[in-house]
């Protein structure tokens, strides 16, 4: 099983990285809202990720008043 994992892996590296693509991907201009909501949810997932500390402290205290 080793060799067909090792033959699939390395057609799909020679594919990734190798073969020029067929057809090119164009990619339209975002719309104002959709950046702005991209740059508002990067900025929370951000903000969570270097500061986690609020969102655990509002899950303890939903948790604690269940029990309550």
């Amino acid at each position: 099983t080793s060799v067909i994992s090792c033959f699939y892996y390395i057609r799909f590296v020679k594919i990734m990285y190798f073969d020029t693509p067929k057809k090119w991907i164009l990619y339209k201009p975002m719309d104002r809202e959709k950046s702005l909501l991209l740059a508002i949810t990067l900025f929370l997932i951000s903000f969570f990720f270097l500061y986690p500390s609020p969102p655990f402290l509002v899950s303890h205290q939903m948790a604690l008043s269940l029990c309550l």
